[in-house]
């Protein structure tokens, strides 16, 4: 497979910028991947999409956990957890339209419950 350029010129996995894959994304080690949630504002009375949340999204993928001293550490999260997401850090990637970063799971600032 050979590298495909992202919007800004770089090689995919070259850069530190957003990039598009065009592979399915499977985390490694105690790594999560995670969607952003859209945000949506209410202007006028009628709800508009104005971008990403920077803060809120929600788990579509986690990785096996670590190994600490040969016991495997199951990751803290888990597919479909909505969680805070820190302003920095991780990887933003951006697939089919859609705004993902994969960060460590340790990374994550919480884990959002809904109440009953």
């Amino acid at each position: 497979m050979s590298p495909q350029r992202s919007g800004d010129g770089c090689e995919i996995g070259l850069c530190t910028k957003k990039w598009r894959l065009s592979i399915n994304i499977k985390p490694t080690q105690n790594r999560v991947l995670i969607k952003k949630d859209p945000v949506e504002e209410e202007i006028g009375g009628i709800f508009v999409s104005s971008g990403i949340k920077k803060n809120q999204g929600t788990v579509v993928a986690v990785g096996p956990g670590r190994v600490i001293n040969g016991i495997l550490v199951p990751n803290l999260l888990n597919v479909d957890d909505v969680v805070l997401l820190p302003e920095y850090g991780g990887v933003d990637i951006k697939r089919d339209g859609v705004d993902y970063v994969i960060m460590y799971d340790s990374d994550v600032s919480a884990s959002l419950e809904a109440e009953d």
